[in-house]
């Protein structure tokens, strides 16, 4: 009798992308190969190309998934500290998980993007709700607080975020807690409390 199960649905596509993700993070953009995925995840390459067109395609939705699971695993506190504090600590949260991610798997969804690759484009959107949430949180704390007296405007919210993202990914600087909170300082919580005065 054969102990073994053959994975379908669900069980197989979940295994596929943690393959895949896991030669992302260990190997590197190039490598992430159809045949790589399907060796690693005991499959076949033409089960593959069933959920996927292309090996981009496949890391796209293999990023998407580690990202949800590293935010809502974080031990992320923000109810116990000034505007500043809980703005640093949220950076560093969202830098450290950016940093989990290649480099050069980074760079190339920001290329699809201009390419106006739609699956980019709502992860990008994930990523900004996931980023409004967290503000949304740590504001109102500081509203409770008297720090500010109302929401500032969205774009203003997530400020912080894009600027991580764009001087990490883009710029292709070295990001640290002295960086993130020069940002805080000098950009976003000055923003933040001239327009939620």
């Amino acid at each position: 009798m054969n102990n073994q199960h053959r994975r379908r649905g669900d069980e197989l596509v979940n295994d596929i992308k943690k393959a895949a993700l896991n030669i992302l993070i260990t190997d590197g953009y190039a490598s992430v190969t159809f045949a790589s995925v399907a060796r690693q995840a005991h499959t076949s390459r033409s089960v593959l190309y069933h959920y996927w067109d292309t090996a981009f395609d496949l890391m796209l939705d293999s990023v998407h998934d580690g990202m949800i699971n590293r935010v809502s695993q974080g031990d992320l506190d923000l109810s116990k500290r000034s505007l500043r504090d809980n703005l640093v600590s949220v950076g560093e949260f969202f830098l450290n998980n950016l940093t989990q991610i290649p480099l050069e798997f980074s760079q190339a969804m920001f290329y699809q993007l201009s390419q106006h690759h739609n699956k980019v484009s709502e992860i990008l959107d994930d990523a900004n709700q996931n980023s409004l949430s967290a503000m949304k949180h740590i504001l109102e704390f500081a509203i409770e607080h008297h720090e500010i007296r109302i929401m500032p405007p969205l774009n203003t919210q997530l400020t912080l975020f894009q600027l991580i993202r764009y001087r990490f990914v883009v710029e292709n600087q070295k990001m640290d807690r002295k960086e993130i909170k020069k940002l805080v300082d000098q950009v976003v919580l000055p923003a933040i409390l001239e327009q939620g005065a």
